[in-house]
């Protein structure tokens, strides 16, 4: 099975081949070798055959490529399957565990809508296996709540559950996101980042990070979509079929958008630490 832990030679082949079409099986061999995984040259002869065989690999002269129906096929499933997962009302199908080590995905959406929800999940799930009761969430302007409101409910009814205190960190203040903030539940305990300090601002202005100890998130948007953000609470007059279209012409790009979950390393610890002390302990 492809990408599992202890990887099978047929998923090593096709792995390697998706990296760089148009191996022969000596440069496989020698590939696997670097690797430190020791296959004979009789046996990589023997599963590429096999895989020619089910098509997934094809052969051009003494060169080994994976056949592009196939690859199209997987990357059909895979963007299906991801969509049917994230978008999933009430998160059953998630797995119930943070990761143990580092997992870093970059993921396709149509638009942040799907993100978001995903991102809902995914905090319940750092906050219900933290080992604080305070989880911090720091975004620059607060763009979340104006998505997903049908999955709202759950989530404070997830939420309250886990008895934690979820810490918001804003960066700018605006209309809008004074309107925002002013409909947050009473569970949400909301302050600014001071806009002067402009070494935490330049460093994670695009991202979105849920800090909740042993685990973090970090979601790094493209320029394109946190200039959209930026654009939308720092330029949008606070009439709302005005702020509804523009909201709408801001979150239904598609875009490629990195979403890391892990154990927080000492670089997310400082981050922690600094919200933690200088914003809240003030």
């Amino acid at each position: 099975m492809l990408l599992q832990h202890d990887p099978k030679l047929e998923d090593l082949i096709v792995i390697m081949l998706a990296e760089k079409p148009g191996l022969s099986a000596e440069q496989i061999r020698t590939n696997l070798i670097s690797q430190k995984v020791t296959y004979t040259l009789q046996a990589v002869y023997k599963e590429l055959g096999r895989l020619i065989r089910a098509d997934v690999v094809t052969k051009i002269k003494s060169k080994y490529l994976l056949r592009l129906s196939w690859v199209i096929n997987l990357a059909s499933m895979a963007q299906d399957t991801t969509e049917r997962y994230s978008t999933e009302p009430n998160g059953e199908f998630l797995p119930p565990m943070p990761p143990a080590k580092p997992n870093k995905f970059v993921w396709e959406f149509k638009d942040l809508y799907s993100l978001d929800n995903l991102c809902g999940h995914i905090i319940l799930l750092l906050a219900k296996n933290s080992i604080k009761k305070e989880v911090y969430l720091w975004s620059r302007y607060p763009w979340h709540p104006l998505m997903n409101k049908h999955n709202r409910p759950f989530f404070l009814k997830a939420w309250n559950s886990l008895g934690c205190e979820l810490r918001i960190v804003l960066g700018k203040r605006s209309p809008l996101g004074d309107f925002i903030v002013s409909k947050f539940p009473s569970e949400y305990v909301v302050k600014y980042l001071e806009e002067t300090d402009n070494l935490f601002l330049q460093e994670n202005s695009n991202k979105l990070l849920v800090m909740a100890p042993p685990y973090v998130m970090c979601i790094d948007f493209p320029d394109k979509i946190g200039n959209r953000i930026k654009e939308l609470f720092e330029d949008t007059p606070l009439d709302f079929p005005t702020v509804a279209r523009q909201v709408q012409y801001s979150f239904s790009v598609k875009s490629k958008i990195k979403v890391i979950t892990e154990v927080m390393s000492s670089r997310y610890q400082r981050k922690l630490n600094y919200l933690s002390t200088s914003v809240y302990d003030e």
